[in-house]
């Protein structure tokens, strides 16, 4: 049955080459085209045993040679086959190439043109080696063939067309074009292969590209011993016979289960584990046949496996439809993808089994799915890629520019920021009677002069020396709290309670700034209160890990700034204020400490809130932001504003002086 099945297969496959005419063991190529070529699987005068060229006795007994390895066990272990070709003198000189046969000898009009491997050994037996050989026949009106061959040789090269006559020149061009789609084929799985397998030790949490790096490499190896020119063959002639086939039969034993591994890894929920496993374990039995027998014994049993694969095929598609119906990104693509590669699958199977096809064409369906798979991949990676940028610019919003790195480098965000406990100045920051400020534009401004204030505080920042004038603690709508020294080194030559006391100047001068440019109907101040103390700064140990600072400092900076009442209590509204510690008064220069003025705590009304201990204090007036009046008000509201400021401002003097002395 078999063979009547080869047989039909090969009038099928010879009914399209070119036009000759086969009698007996004669093959008539007068008429054939020049810009064609023919297979010689056709019947062939057969004899049995050795005999040599000139001892050829005729047998009425016709046999191909490809249906004499197929059948191997049921034929004498060597048999001899001869086929003469008739054609013209003046026709294009023919070459002969004979593509991966058991080992042979041709003799080409009673002359050994070529061989491979070896038919007679010393025990007796035939040695096989792979590869292909080209022979360029002789200018004769007829040409005698005789090719002693072995009986031995795996199934699915039975069904090969392996001996093809044609021009030379199209023949040669027709192995050049091979070659080099084959090269383009294999490097292209080769690179994605390895570019995959790379992807994977960067960024082992995608075990999907792994998958699909063992499955380019796999197939490489196997199209690199299968395919139609035999790549390792002609890079290493004696490569070894049953190493050739172990590499290409467990190519294509893993291929299956890789496949739809990587199909379940891409579209989760789509394959069941107990679908995978099975076939795996049946894969790896397949594998260790290969491992411990010989070409001889699994080649005969190949056809057991495409019914696995075959089912492979089945349960790829039935979910990468379920995954076209759930929209997942890629499902489209990769459902071509795959009905590219399983239609060529189903056809390799066909020709191994020698069924009708379109010849081995699974090698050109994997260029086409690695191709498409790019595509895929490409799609993917350039959405993460503009996710990630939309997500970096989003997160340096919310956190500092050097955490972002860091957390992209592979840190841990409790390792972006410094924890523990350190000395820093504290400055808190607030706006006098915000509420009262009906102006309209009131809200706008405020934006404005937070995002000043904040602009001040980041002067300079340098995420590779988390070096920076404050680290922003807190903003509170009309105030805000920054520490200056911790975190963030100011990388400053002056005191951190200079630096703090020169953004305390900024952030008044700032709100003096963006209120003038309100319809203000009263005059606005805000007051700024500076500490010195230690702080700890941490992370959350559950929830969100959002970095923060403790500490009795920062406390104690928002009751000094509350000492604005008193301050106004006693001397009025002479502007916005600035209230330090007198720690921090200590590490001020002298010029600056000139521009403050005593605060003794020790008087009723005067003593701060927590920190009762605190002998004094100091603080001074910054210019504050005027009310708009009609020309001829503002200048009476102007004359008794000085008077008074006259007065106020010798009680004071006379305090500053009183406590320098102290």
């Amino acid at each position: 049955m078999r063979s009547l099945l080869l047989v039909l297969f090969t009038l099928v496959m010879c009914s399209g080459n070119l036009a000759s005419e086969v009698y007996g063991a004669v093959l008539d190529l007068r008429t054939a085209s020049d810009s064609d070529s023919t297979s010689l699987d056709v019947p062939w005068e057969f004899s049995e045993g050795p005999i040599h060229p000139g001892q050829f006795q005729v047998n009425p007994r016709a046999e191909e040679l490809a249906a004499f390895w197929m059948s191997g066990s049921k034929l004498p272990e060597r048999g001899t086959f001869r086929l003469t070709l008739r054609r013209t003198f003046d026709q294009p000189a023919l070459l002969l190439t004979m593509r991966d046969m058991p080992a042979f000898r041709l003799f080409v009009n009673g002359v050994l043109s070529a061989s491979k491997g070896k038919i007679y050994t010393s025990e007796g037996m035939i040695e096989n080696e792979r590869g292909m050989t080209n022979v360029l026949l002789p200018q004769a009106d007829e040409i005698e063939l005789i090719i002693e061959a072995g009986a031995s040789f795996p199934r699915w090269a039975a069904s090969r067309s392996v001996l093809t006559v044609g021009p030379e020149a199209l023949l040669r061009n027709q192995t050049l074009v091979d070659t080099i789609v084959l090269a383009l084929m294999l490097g292209g799985l080769f690179i994605t292969g390895i570019y995959h397998v790379a992807l994977y030790i960067l960024t082992p949490s995608r075990s999907v590209t792994l998958v699909l790096g063992f499955f380019c490499l796999v197939n490489c190896v196997r199209s690199s011993v299968t395919g139609t020119v035999d790549t390792i063959l002609q890079i290493f002639p004696h490569f070894p016979y049953e190493l050739s086939f172990t590499l290409s039969y467990i190519g294509y034993y893993l291929s299956p289960p890789l496949f739809l591994q990587f199909i379940r890894l891409s579209f989760p929920g789509t394959i069941s584990v107990r679908i995978i496993r099975p076939l795996w374990c049946v894969s790896l039995v397949f594998v260790s046949l290969v491992l411990v027998s010989q070409v001889s014994l699994y080649g005969q049993l190949n056809y057991l496996f495409h019914a696995v694969t075959l089912a492979s095929i089945a349960i790829s598609f039935q979910a990468i439809i379920r995954a076209v119906r759930s929209r997942q990104r890629g499902a489209v693509l990769l459902l071509i993808a795959s009905t590219i590669v399983s239609l060529a699958t189903l056809n390799d199977v066909l020709y191994a089994e020698g069924w009708p096809s379109f010849g081995p064409l699974i090698h050109y369906a994997l260029f086409l799915f690695i191709l498409l798979q790019s595509i895929i991949l490409s799609s993917q990676f350039s959405s993460t890629f503009n996710e990630l940028a939309h997500i970096y610019r989003e997160f340096t919003k919310i956190v500092y520019l050097h955490t972002v790195k860091q957390i992209a480098s592979g840190q841990a965000i409790e390792s972006t920021m410094r924890v523990g406990a350190a000395e820093a100045v504290v400055v808190a920051f607030d706006i006098v009677g915000s509420s009262r400020i009906k102006s309209p534009g009131f809200t706008d401004a405020l934006e404005r002069m937070m995002g000043r204030c904040y602009d001040s505080m980041s002067h300079g920042y340098d995420p590779k020396l988390m070096k920076a004038p404050a680290f922003r603690l807190k903003e509170m709508g009309d105030g805000l709290l920054c520490s200056i020294g911790f975190p963030f080194i100011t990388g400053d030559s002056r005191s951190e309670s200079e630096v703090a006391t020169a953004l305390a100047a900024d952030f008044t001068q700032i709100f003096k700034e963006e209120m003038e440019k309100l319809d203000l109907e009263a005059d606005a101040y805000c007051s700024v209160g500076i500490v010195k103390g230690t702080v700890e700064g941490f992370f959350p140990r559950f929830g969100v890990k959002q970095y923060d600072l403790r500490g009795k400092a920062i406390m104690l900076a928002t009751r000094y700034e509350s000492m604005r009442n008193a301050v106004y209590q006693k001397l009025g509204w002479h502007g916005s204020v600035i209230f330090v510690q007198d720690e921090v008064y200590r590490d001020l220069s002298p010029d600056e400490q000139e521009l403050y003025t005593l605060w003794d705590t020790t008087l009723d009304k005067q003593r701060i809130r927590d920190d009762a201990s605190a002998p004094r204090a100091w603080f001074r007036f910054m210019p504050h932001p005027e009310r708009r009046l009609p020309h001829g008000k503002a200048e009476k509201v102007e004359e008794g504003e000085v008077a008074l400021e006259a007065a106020e401002c010798e009680g004071v003097s006379r305090e500053h002086s009183a406590g320098k002395n102290r």
